[in-house]
């Protein structure tokens, strides 16, 4: 009898674990693009030429007010100035690091479990309301926006936390793969329902997202109730504080509680500025595989909304690919040196997507195969980035890489911040001319962001 239960337990102790772990990859996948959902409809609910109404009034559209509140929405198109297109993008990206700033005092008032269920809610919920918002009220839009923000902040923190506490030593690997992976997985989400979705009805993309969401959401909360995860009391939570004076556990390794390194120590020490530079330029070049690619297909090349949701799925569903690839075969190069293998992998996401992105500019744009070859080979490159400067901060920062990571992911949002303002108002004139300078500027502020990266020495980030 006993050796049935032990073996019982055994399976139990796998399969279980891997079933949840797969739902919580679903339910973080559909959960973030539930927040992206406004970057992969922006095209659409701003494109006149997708409106029914359109169809039906060729030959007095200029006297249409497109954004009538008379209309029905699918029928509306919302006019933003420059100021609120960047406020919109803007909002999103300081939600999400007072997000990350905030989970510790969030967390010190709020169960984890509670707190993870609730991100899960509010997501579906906004999802449904947030069309309604975005045609009537800017403001209500983007206070919105900002609460969506925090809540994308919080969300992996607190999942991540809850579930290494809990998954074995057997299903790390898998457990890795989820967290490193349902961020490239969730604008494939979201820009696949706004292919399929958002050609004439774009308040039907949000619709999508939200009850994807609640649906997932409910079935989170049925996974906790049932799925004998451990209660995790307000000590043993706190044990793993993020971003605070506890160490950070995101490798889901059961280590002492220890001092987090001080910031002004990392701060002398210049393998912390390369690491720096290398996750601030990553973050520029992703910001680019899906906002500002969307822009940039709509205004320079004339893209349709679903053309344009097509042109940006396919670079990022080969860059997810590449990312898969570069973590699956990095350790198994014997040479050369592990530092230089971080140093090639980094060189081949930074050096080559900003080089490819100085190529884009450098033809006269047909909106042809090429245009659009280019510019995904440019967004595929920043797949080999996992090779690179993670593998720096895992290898040479040790105890305090989850800390160092929580220093590059803030920064990350708040250079996104200042990108969000700048990118619409220099494309707003919808011109190549005008959308090759923005280029340039990507593509050189990664080919010197990695430079510096290149003079990382292999020394140890807490400089111990």
């Amino acid at each position: 009898m006993t050796r049935r239960k032990d073996g019982a337990k055994s399976g139990t102790s796998t399969i279980l674990p891997n079933c949840i772990l797969t739902f919580t990859f679903l339910f973080l996948s559909f959960v973030h693009s539930g927040f992206l959902s406004y970057n992969s409809s922006f095209i659409s609910m701003t494109d006149v030429r997708t409106s029914p109404l359109r169809a039906d009034n060729t030959e007095n559209i200029t006297e249409i007010e497109w954004n009538n509140p008379e209309l029905m929405l699918r029928h509306r198109r919302v006019r933003l100035s420059v100021a609120q297109i960047g406020w919109g993008f803007a909002v999103g990206a300081l939600g999400s690091g007072l997000g990350l700033i905030l989970v510790d005092r969030i967390r010190k008032h709020i169960r984890i479990y509670a707190l993870t269920f609730l991100s899960g809610s509010v997501i579906s919920a906004t999802c449904l309301i947030l069309p309604y918002m975005i045609a009537n009220s800017f403001v209500a839009f983007t206070f919105l926006r900002l609460i969506r923000g925090i809540i994308s902040g919080i969300l992996p923190m607190t999942a991540s936390k809850m579930l290494s506490k809990w998954v074995s030593d057997r299903n790390r690997k898998f457990w890795t793969i989820v967290f490193s992976t349902y961020v490239e997985m969730s604008p494939l989400i979201a820009l696949t329902i706004a292919k399929f979705a958002g050609s004439a009805r774009w308040p039907l993309i949000f619709y999508i997202h939200g009850g994807t969401a609640l649906f997932l959401t409910i079935g989170w909360a049925v996974v906790v109730i049932f799925g004998k995860m451990p209660r995790l009391d307000q000590e043993n939570d706190s044990e793993t504080s993020l971003g605070g004076n506890k160490y950070v556990l995101h490798t889901g390794v059961n280590e002492e509680s220890r001092v987090a390194l001080p910031l002004w120590a990392l701060l002398k020490n210049f393998q912390f500025w390369a690491v720096m530079a290398g996750s601030l330029g990553h973050t520029f070049g992703v910001q680019f595989s899906l906002t500002c690619s969307l822009l940039f297909y709509a205004n320079a090349l004339k893209y349709t909304p679903r053309e344009c949701a097509g042109a940006t799925l396919y670079p990022i569903l080969l860059m997810l690919i590449v990312k898969i690839v570069t973590s699956c075969l990095f350790d198994d190069f014997p040479w050369p040196s592990k530092l230089n293998k971080i140093k090639i992998f980094n060189s081949m996401a930074l050096f080559g997507c900003g080089g490819l992105f100085w190529a884009v500019t450098m033809r006269n744009p047909d909106g042809g195969a090429m245009d659009v070859g280019l510019l995904a080979t440019a967004i595929c490159c920043l797949g080999f980035y996992t090779g690179g400067c993670p593998k720096l901060v895992q290898t040479f920062g040790k105890a305090d890489a989850s800390t160092i990571n929580h220093y590059t992911q803030v920064s990350g949002h708040f250079l996104t911040i200042i990108s969000s303002f700048w990118v619409p108002y220099m494309g707003y004139g919808s011109s190549f001319e005008e959308w090759a300078i923005i280029l340039r500027t990507f593509g050189t502020v990664l080919i010197c962001c990695n430079c510096v990266f290149l003079f990382s020495n292999g020394k140890s980030l807490n400089g111990a």
